[in-house]
């Protein structure tokens, strides 16, 4: 959505809810989820730009004080003179999916004699990949040339579904330059390797060039030399303190946010873990993390990064040296001693932010993003030692149609408790003493009041800026989503259609020219932009990913339309597209085993909930030291390699990985003979092939072979077991329904009568290492429900796990 209007958010689902906004052709206010932001006593907060910004990411400070902000779009903002200008800084053509955009933005330390300024960035062709350029800023250092763009750096392309880019772009005490850059969602892949720039920290000379003393130049080849640390997954924010270390704020993925102490060639660990003591002597730990939640020690996504230096800073002595950070969807602000190893918190209600950074005049600044809609906001903390009150966020203007409500809305800080009154024109408004005022029912007669509010505590007052109310009798268009309808799903891959219609009181049915389609990617408590199509369209269609994206499975796509009348005024309604899921389970044998899922390991058994049809990656990590000895993978249920994607889906989500024990006399084997039955008796035989090992997980919505129906079916394996000791062997087999075993061409196992899923036992079995014997094993299932079979064996040296196929050799 390029604009924001008089807003009316309409749920498509029938319910409606009035939200404030501002007139036409001005920007919006922090007005959607915002909460006044409390600071330490002493300490005070103002909004210094709330209008102006679109889809921020980053900002930074210019050598003359200004603030330059980037834009996802494409638009670097500059703040001056008290306000965002409305001519750009920066002006760049870029791909604006997902995440991607204008990122980091960084100054020369010669600026005052070459005026450059460089710039992280992703352009859309020919492939889509980020760049780092350089570009000389004019003479009044209001705006940069975009003719003297010199590219330093290319990375690597990215795919079009891909999340986590990065990054921070800034000089180095050492007069060197660093860019984060993430992963892609391609971790299992990139993160660690040196023939990727994905998931790294880079460090390039001031002209592009490879420093001869990075971590890597004599192990990585070409642009690759550049790799500073690896290991990482979304190297957001980050900088660097006054004793020169590279404090970096590590956005995990659902487990834990990470700060991490970067040194010259670290492994962080991501996709193999996240979070604090991994164990793991390859990888270096974070200094400090929290886990994800919704109170006050936890969140879903971190936001850095500023140091208070004491050679600037203007906070308090017991700050300084303080790494200061925020969590994007619980709104709070610590600040991280690393001499103490303790977060403090600092500040709370800070809504959505982006960037945090201290200023030259020794002040916080923070850059918030409105999840609905895109405005951004700038705000100041600043310590004063006052207690008295002060205007955090002055009301805003308003302008409604006649019969609506019009709400204002005062953030004050200050000694609690604050008292508030309300004036309209000067007048005490009775019984107006809220943060928040709403007038009723307003009308022609009620535009152009002027609306204050005075704030006080036992140690002053303050009166804020007036807020001006405009009633105007045009009357708010109506539109409707009219595709997906209500309670669509979807599976990853698939395509989803949008189209609405709208009508208005007084123009009747809207053009195509009044319609603004915004397509929003929701993951629990937070937002990533997903597609911002060009306005001007009544339909249109995006296709959902299905590879190098979020997995998690709160997720949902929000569709959303805003319509716009020929008076200016504009409605927004949403449809909200949730996606059709299902339990991913992947387990091992034996016990204890570790599996990987999407390059992060786990103990076995691992479940989650998975949208349908997302590609994932499992691994079995071998050789793995377990009781026994030393096991080495075998094979996978669904026959795949160690490592290899799934695509779970509602009839297939469960995947076993099978390990074989390294000792006593290992096999060659392949498997058993399978045949499979499209009847519960055997005699109705449709395929027959190898299987690796006996281990059947058959929901009752599908059959356990091709071409065999669902419901009633059987199956015979049959061929030669080869024991890996000599010594007594107990076999274990789960079942569902009926079930036979033979070893030896004996009768071990006999419960062919239908019957819940159970484990049967035999008696013990004398068997001699490397001596095969005849075995069978016959299952049926009857009853129409889940089909099970595990062939389990266990003996003195053997631990209870799962025959593997190189101990089964199929029909001679």
């Amino acid at each position: 959505m390029r604009h924001m209007g008089q807003a009316f958010i309409a749920l498509a689902t029938g319910l409606a809810v009035v939200v404030p906004a501002t007139t036409v052709g001005a920007a919006a206010a922090p007005t959607l989820g915002a909460a006044a932001t409390t600071p330490p006593a002493g300490f005070v907060t103002t909004v210094i730009a709330n209008s102006g910004i679109f889809a921020p990411t980053l900002m930074a400070f210019t050598p003359e004080g200004h603030i330059v902000i980037s834009q996802q779009t494409g638009k670097i903002k500059i703040f001056h003179g008290g306000s965002v200008s409305a001519t750009p800084y920066l002006s760049l053509n870029v791909s604006s999916t997902s995440d991607r955009g204008v990122l980091g933005i960084a100054f020369d330390p010669a600026y005052a004699t070459n005026r450059y300024v460089y710039v992280y960035y992703h352009r859309p062709t020919p492939t889509i990949h980020g760049v780092i350029s350089r570009f000389v800023v004019r003479a009044n250092g209001l705006s940069a040339d975009p003719a003297t763009e010199r590219v330093l750096y290319t990375m690597d392309s990215l795919d079009p579904n891909g999340v986590h880019t990065g990054g921070v772009l800034k000089f180095g005490p050492d007069g060197k330059l660093y860019v984060s850059v993430g992963d892609d969602g391609r971790g299992v892949t990139v993160s660690h390797s040196l023939t990727s720039d994905l998931g790294k920290i880079l460090r390039i000379n001031a002209d592009g060039s490879i420093p001869t003393d990075n971590p890597f130049v004599a192990q990585a080849t070409g642009k690759y030399r550049a790799i500073w640390s690896k290991g990482h997954r979304n190297p957001y924010t980050w900088t660097f303190d006054p004793r020169g270390r590279l404090l970096l704020a590590e956005v995990g993925l659902d487990r834990f946010e990470e700060i991490n102490d970067v040194v010259p060639g670290g492994d962080y660990g991501w996709p193999d873990y996240e979070g604090p003591d991994n164990g793991d002597a390859r990888f270096v730990d974070p200094v400090y993390a929290y886990g994800h939640g919704a109170d006050a020690d936890t969140g879903c996504a971190i936001i850095g990064a500023a140091v208070a230096d004491p050679a600037t800073s203007t906070f308090p002595a017991g700050y300084d040296g303080d790494f200061f950070f925020a969590d994007y969807c619980s709104g709070w602000m610590k600040a991280y001693d690393p001499i103490t190893d303790t977060a403090t918190p600092f500040a709370t209600g800070i809504t959505t932010p982006t960037h945090i950074i201290f200023g030259p005049d020794g002040n916080l600044y923070y850059l918030t993003r409105n999840t609905q809609g895109g405005s951004g906001w700038i705000t100041k903390i600043s310590f004063t030692g006052s207690t008295a009150p002060s205007i955090a966020n002055q009301p805003d203007d308003v302008t409604v149609g006649v019969g609506q409500s019009a709400s204002f809305t005062v953030e004050a800080q200050g000694q609690a408790p604050l008292a508030y009154q309300w004036r309209r024109n000067g007048v005490n408004i009775l019984g107006a003493t809220q943060p928040s005022y709403t007038l009723a029912n307003a009308q022609l007669s009620d535009s152009g009041a002027a609306f204050t509010v005075r704030v006080s505590n036992g140690s002053g007052f303050v009166v804020s800026d007036p807020a001006v109310l405009t009633v105007v009798s045009n009357q708010l268009p109506a539109p409707t989503i009219t595709v997906p309808q209500v309670g669509t799903r979807y599976v990853a891959g698939q395509v989803i259609q949008y189209a609405g219609t709208a009508t208005d009181p007084e123009d009747g049915a809207l053009p195509a020219s009044a319609f603004d389609w915004e397509i929003v990617f929701h993951h629990g408590t937070h937002t990533h932009p997903f597609l911002d199509p060009a306005p001007g369209s009544r339909s249109g269609s995006f296709t959902v990913p299905d590879s190098a994206f979020e997995t998690a499975a709160d997720v949902w796509f929000r569709v959303q339309l805003s319509v716009t009348d020929s008076g200016g005024r504009t409605t927004t309604t949403f449809r909200d597209v949730f996606p059709k899921t299902t339990t991913l389970s992947v387990l091992a044998s034996p016990a204890n085993t570790q599996i990987t899922l999407d390059g992060t390991l786990y103990p076995s058994p691992h479940k989650i909930p998975a949208v349908q049809n997302m590609q994932r990656t499992i691994g079995a990590p071998s050789p793995q030291a377990l009781a026994g000895g030393s096991w080495t993978f075998d094979t996978w249920s669904d026959g795949g390699a160690a490592q290899h994607i799934v695509r779970p889906t509602a009839a297939e989500s469960r995947y076993f990985a099978v390990f074989r024990l390294g000792a006593g006399s290992v096999g060659a084997g392949t498997g058993l003979s399978a045949t499979y039955f499209d009847d519960p008796n055997l005699t109705s035989p449709v395929v027959e092939r190898i299987d690796p090992v006996v281990l059947l997980h058959v929901p009752a919505t599908r059959g356990p072979a091709p071409g065999v129906a669902p419901g009633t079916w059987s199956v015979r394996w049959e061929g030669e077991l080869s024991p890996q000791f000599t010594e007594s062997h107990t076999f274990h087999i789960l079942a569902d329904d009926g079930v036979r075993l033979w070893v030896g061409g004996n009768l071990v196992i006999d419960a062919w009568t239908p019957a819940a899923a159970s484990f049967y036992t035999s008696a013990p079995i004398a068997l001699t290492a490397g001596t095969r014997v005849p075995i069978r094993v016959e299952l049926r299932q009857g009853s129409g429900r889940l089909g099970q079979a595990r062939l389990v064996w266990q003996s003195t040296s053997m631990p209870w796990s799962v025959i593997p196929s190189r101990q089964l050799f199929p029909q001679p």
